[in-house]
């Protein structure tokens, strides 16, 4: 703050003459300005476009008086706490009864006597100031704050991604896969009226789901045939190996993330594994995640299967709600079609994805050999 803003309203020139000279013998630690006024509208007009640490206004003035000016003044977005100093004669208790309701400061009686004057300004423009310097210290304290958040949240963001591309040199399918997934996860629970955070810590969290792969056997991981129930079983166990990974996480994200490792092939009706969790038992963002899952799963050519054809996802997404997914899940998934299949195409084919979730990470380059 590099100055105190004072300003001075009555009709009367002599008056605000006074004042000005008054307020110059004002012995502070910084800079005090005045402004004058003979009229209240023009005043209010500057208060409302400029910043104002203090008000002396004259309570009998023309068209607007001082309690119609304070009522202006109290309404005005930031103005709430200036300091305002009505001057009324001395036997205006009334009007200072109702100032006081209206929010004035302080009085000063006419005729203005500068032995009252002085010291009266000085003290509450102290009180302004201290007010002001504490509320600079409180914004500073918050944008720390909030800095710190940031970072912790970038640095949250880089180890889930991180651990995504775990995953990715397991499979080379990977990559374009957990993308989609994440897009199709956040685009769902959008539309399902989830807020803000949740949607951004799904579309962090969901691709995760498949981390447990990296502890499955290559035998089995990228067999080109189909697996015999020994090695489904052994498969089916990347649910509990991703939960184990993520779980007991300080993260919130992670704590999502493990959420869905572990129950996203469980099926609505039952039918699923791990556990056979049935209907609202399984977390709603495993359940999220398993349309979107399988939605892009089927799709994709697979070393052990050829990928659908659109029209046939859909329509197998659509013949399993209530049965393998959330009925309302799919409802919503159904009625976004358009912008899913918009993800779909937005992922270049090359191997590269287009949006931005690991294209941080993907161009590596080793950095320069010391000699």
């Amino acid at each position: 703050m590099k100055t105190m803003t004072i300003v001075l309203i009555d009709d009367q020139p002599f008056f605000l003459l006074f004042m000005e000279e008054m307020i110059k013998k004002i012995d502070f630690p910084i800079p005090i300005e005045t402004k004058s006024f003979r009229n209240a509208e023009d005043a209010l007009d500057f208060i409302e476009e400029n910043h104002v640490d203090m008000i002396i206004s004259d309570y009998v003035m023309p068209e607007m008086n001082g309690i119609e000016l304070l009522q202006e003044v109290r309404q005005l977005p930031d103005k709430e706490s200036v300091i305002f100093i009505m001057v009324t004669a001395e036997h205006a208790r009334n009007i200072k009864r109702k100032a006081l309701a209206l929010g004035a400061t302080d009085f000063l009686t006419k005729p203005l006597d500068k032995l009252e004057f002085i010291p009266k300004v000085r003290n509450l423009l102290r009180l302004r100031l201290k007010e002001c310097l504490l509320k600079n210290k409180a914004q500073l304290l918050k944008y720390e704050i909030d800095r710190s958040l940031k970072e912790i949240k970038m640095r949250d963001r880089e180890i889930i991604l991180r651990l995504s591309m775990a995953a990715e040199f397991r499979d080379e399918m990977t990559g374009h896969h957990i993308e989609r997934v994440a897009l199709y996860s956040q685009l769902i629970a959008k539309n399902l009226g989830y807020s803000d955070a949740f949607c951004e810590d799904i579309y962090l969290a969901a691709p995760l789901h498949d981390i447990g792969k990296i502890a499955i056997p290559d035998c089995i991981l990228k067999k080109k045939g189909k697996l015999t129930p020994e090695e489904m079983e052994i498969m089916k166990k990347h649910t509990i190996y991703g939960y184990r990974l993520l779980a007991n996480s300080k993260v919130k994200v992670l704590e999502m993330a493990a959420r869905i490792a572990l129950y996203h092939h469980e099926n609505w009706d039952g039918s699923g594994y791990p556990y056979g969790l049935k209907g609202k038992a399984i977390p709603v963002e495993a359940r999220i995640v398993s349309v979107a899952d399988v939605f892009d799963a089927l799709g994709e050519a697979r070393p052990y299967k050829k990928g659908w054809n659109i029209q046939s996802v859909f329509k197998f997404i659509k013949e399993n709600a209530g049965k393998k997914f959330d009925p309302q899940i799919v409802k919503v998934f159904l009625s976004v079609k358009d912008e899913i299949l918009k993800i779909k195409e937005r992922l270049t084919p090359d191997g590269k994805a287009s949006h931005s979730l690991f294209n941080d990470y993907i161009d590596f380059k080793p950095p320069p050999i010391a000699t």
